[in-house]
């Protein structure tokens, strides 16, 4: 399970960096840009949390 929440993690992260188009800046970005990196960042959390759930 710790392989999951770890590319649950991994999957959030790349997905803002692909979202975001290594671009800073949220007033910078189009609406489909910000949707992205706002799922994408979703997920990240949730692989954080699930990190925290299955840690022995």
């Amino acid at each position: 399970m710790m392989w999951f929440a770890l590319g649950t993690f991994m999957a959030g992260g790349v997905g803002m960096m692909i979202g975001s188009k290594c671009e800073r800046g949220w007033a910078n970005w189009v609406r489909w840009q910000r949707i992205t990196v706002s799922v994408s960042a979703v997920v990240a959390l949730a692989g954080l949390a699930l990190m925290d759930a299955t840690k022995v």
